[in-house]
Parts: C-alpha cells; structure tokens; sequence
C-alpha cells in the first residue's frame, strides 16, 4: 500500500500479528497511539520522512521495524516489555530522542543503517539487558532447533555474548518450561 502525508493519531492496536504494516509510504505521521501485545507494532518498509511521537509500545515482541526507510524520526516514545524494541534495517538519517526503552531484552538494534547518534543520549534506558545490537558478531548465535525454541536459543545466544556460556537452549528450556506452543515471554525474562 502506498500512500502520502498519512496521519494516525490517537489509536490502539491490541493482541495483533501487525498493529499496523504500510509500504511505499512518505510522510507518515503516528501519533499518541499505543501497540500493546502485538507480534510487531509498527512495521514500516520502503519509506521517507516517518514521524513516531508520543507513541506506547507495552509487551510486543516488535515495537517498531523499519525496513529501507530514510529520515524517520521517533520522539517521545515508550517501548516497554519487548523482545526487540525497535530495530532498523537498512535505513538512514533516523533520528531517535526522548524515548523511555523500560524492561525490554534488547531496546535497538541497526543493520546497515545510519543513526543520528547526537540525540541518542536523550533517551532512557531502564533495566534493558542490551541497550545497542549494531555491533552484535554474529558468529555464535545459537540456531534453534525446534519451532518453538527460538526463544531459549536467542536467550542462549545473548547470554553467550555477555560471557554467560553454561546458559545452554536446553537449560533454558528446561528452566522457563517451554512447551508445545513455544516460551512465555515473562518466563524467559525473569529467567
């Protein structure tokens, strides 16, 4: 869907795969909405000039992925409980400010893109375990092996990369009582 000078003001995405997913968009505005316990909040892939403010992110395992974008900015934002507050991929000029990244795994992470770093100090970062994945080596990420493991195996992985080796995927497994149906995110947190 492409679209031009959109405006989302004062919504709410509940339990959803994708709270919202726009394409080819230029000039989107979200504004003091909230995403909560959505699979990704807002997924954004082949735009310019996205403007996220006031926004709140509770408990998605996304909050925000932007994909090929170029001059995002997102202000005075809240990504609380996430997996992976906000990721950017491939994409430049992204300014991030004034954003509050409370209890999540991971609060940002950038591939290959360009972030306007002289207003990263500006945001707050409050029992977050990583607060930047950029410069994550990738060389012993721990592959999981069943649909429902992914869970465990990237726990695995990140305590590896912060020297907590003896964490294997099946310790974890074990120890958060994962299931057919994959791993409860509190679990794996409080792990």
């Amino acid at each position: 869907m492409g679209c031009v000078n959109l405006s989302i003001i004062n919504c709410s995405f509940e339990s959803c795969e994708y709270g919202i997913y726009i394409s080819s968009c230029d000039d989107i505005s979200l504004i003091n909405s909230s995403f909560v316990g959505c699979d990704h909040g807002f997924y954004s892939v082949l735009g310019v000039n996205a403007s996220i403010n006031g926004v709140v992110f509770d408990e998605d395992w996304i909050g925000i992925s932007l994909v090929n974008e170029s001059g995002c900015s997102i202000n005075g934002s809240d990504f609380i409980g996430a997996c992976l507050g906000l990721e950017i991929i491939n994409s430049n000029n992204t300014n991030i400010s004034f954003n509050r990244f409370i209890s999540n795994v991971v609060a940002y992470s950038t591939f290959n893109s360009s972030v306007l770093n002289d207003n990263l100090g500006s945001n707050v970062f409050n029992s977050t375990i990583l607060a930047d994945f950029s410069s994550f080596d990738d060389s012993s990420i721990i592959l999981q092996y069943d649909m429902w493991s992914c869970g465990p195996a990237s726990l695995a992985t990140v305590l590896g990369k912060l020297g907590y080796s003896n964490f294997t995927q099946d310790f974890i497994i074990n120890y958060t009582s994962v299931d057919g149906n994959g791993s409860n995110l509190l679990n794996l947190y409080l792990f």
